[in-house]
């Protein structure tokens, strides 16, 4: 399996986002966030090393929709409460 991509998101504030892959992975990203900027909706397919595929889903949104959108928190702690936040 050649296209392994993971993603590791942030848990809380000021912490680091990780995007770690193949090159073959790293290059459908490439592709979907090239195509994105021009169409404004891409994806791409990827595998976990588990096997489990996923889709990545790539979004061009306006400055207003990305300030309305839901912080990426995974943590309890720093989870969005805003009840009209956007979420992909």
């Amino acid at each position: 399996m050649s296209e392994v991509l993971h993603i590791y998101g942030q848990s809380h504030w000021h912490d680091e986002a990780t995007i770690a892959g193949t090159r073959e992975s790293l290059a459908a990203l490439r592709d979907a966030i090239n195509k994105a900027l021009r169409k404004r909706l891409s994806s791409c397919g990827s595998f976990v090393n588990d096997g489990e595929g996923y889709t990545i889903i790539v979004h061009l949104m306006s400055e207003e929709d990305a300030q309305r959108m839901a912080v990426p928190y995974t943590d309890d702690i720093a989870s969005d409460k805003n009840p009209d936040a956007l979420w992909p």
